[in-house]
């Protein structure tokens, strides 16, 4: 199954999926930095990771 950023996003912070609710999450994750979300070994489990170590080890990270 792919698991969409919207849709993370929206499960992360366990809110409604809708372009609303994202883009007012979208604007939040932009406010906390260099934070992005990703997730280890579940797609239905995403996190926030440092943009840096997403990148850096997308073996263990993926955006």
């Amino acid at each position: 199954m792919i698991i969409t950023r919207d849709w993370a996003i929206c499960m992360l912070f366990c809110i409604e999926n809708n372009p609303e609710n994202v883009a007012h999450y979208e604007e939040k994750i932009a406010d906390f930095g260099e934070i992005d979300i990703c997730y280890e070994k579940d797609s239905k489990k995403p996190i926030f990771a440092p943009s840096s170590q997403i990148h850096k080890n997308l073996s263990t990270y993926h955006p």
